[in-house]
This record gives C-alpha cells, structure tokens and sequence, in this order.
C-alpha cells in the first residue's frame, strides 16, 4: 500500500497540497492503532515531486521525525520543515533524505519551528477572540497558518482512522 494520500490538491489557486499518512499510535498500553497524520507540502513553479521522495524516505527510516510535521517544501534546492519541534534525530533524518538518491542534488535543509502556542483542538474549530489571531507560526507563513487550522494539520490535529 502505498502511504500517501492526497486530502485536498489546492494548485493552481494556492500552491499546497495537503496529504496524509497512516502513523501507528499506541495508548497506555493498548494495541497500536493506525490513524491518520496530515501534513502540506508547499509546491514553488516547477512543482518538483521529489519533495515527496524526501517524505517518503523519512517515513520508511525515521518515522518519528514525521510526527511534529506541519508542512514540508522545496523551493531552489532547499528542503524547508515546518515543524511543532526540531530535534537532532530528526534534523539528521531530514539531511539523509534530501541527500538520498531520489533527489539526486544537493539539497539543503532548513528547518522552521513552532513560535505560537497553538490550540488543542478539541472538535470544533476555534476562532480567535477580539481581533486575537491564532498563529502556529510567525506571519510571514500565514497562508500555512490558516491551512493548519483548517484543515487540522500536524500533532495537533485530530487523529482520525486511515
């Protein structure tokens, strides 16, 4: 089965795709269950789909480093994370990806971390109160910050069965 899923393609109007990819989770004890983890991917004009070789290569090797995912995009040879965190182990993962035979360039990788506190969803959507906006990241990335809360993206957003 091949993991990818395409939620909402918004090209030609925005340049995004969302996907999702199944992620087994495991509470207190339980069996793992299989849920959904959505994420975008921030397309530049010449739409290069080894951004998703680099998905893909980070999710056979490391998964866990998916699991702070916001969005993932390539744009002139950079490989730019959008991420709740951005610890070493997946630091390293995303450098093996973007190094991998798939890419077949030299691609740098940038990573950019959370700077909001976002809020825990808890099924409804929540709108912001007097004039507050709700942010996950600074403004310059405000067109993924309203893909995050509308289509309930990253760590925060509900886990759904694949």
């Amino acid at each position: 089965m091949y993991p990818l899923r395409v939620v909402h393609d918004l090209r030609p109007a925005m340049p995004w795709t969302i996907y999702s990819m199944p992620v087994s989770i495991q509470h207190d004890g339980s069996a793992p269950a299989v849920q959904e983890r959505r994420f975008a991917v921030q397309w530049d004009e010449d739409n290069d789909e080894r951004v998703l070789a680099a998905v893909l290569s980070v999710y056979f090797r490391s998964p866990k480093a998916l699991s702070n995912l916001y969005a993932v995009g390539e744009h002139k040879g950079k490989l730019t994370i959008w991420a709740a965190g951005y610890p070493i182990a997946d630091q390293l993962a995303w450098q093996a990806a973007a190094a991998g035979p798939a890419i077949q360039d030299d691609w740098r990788v940038d990573g950019i971390e959370k700077a909001f506190s976002a809020t825990v969803r808890t099924g409804g959507r929540q709108f912001p109160v007097d004039g507050q906006v709700l942010r996950t990241f600074e403004p310059e990335h405000d067109q993924l910050n309203w893909l995050i809360k509308l289509f309930e993206l990253g760590p925060l957003g509900p886990y759904a069965p694949f």
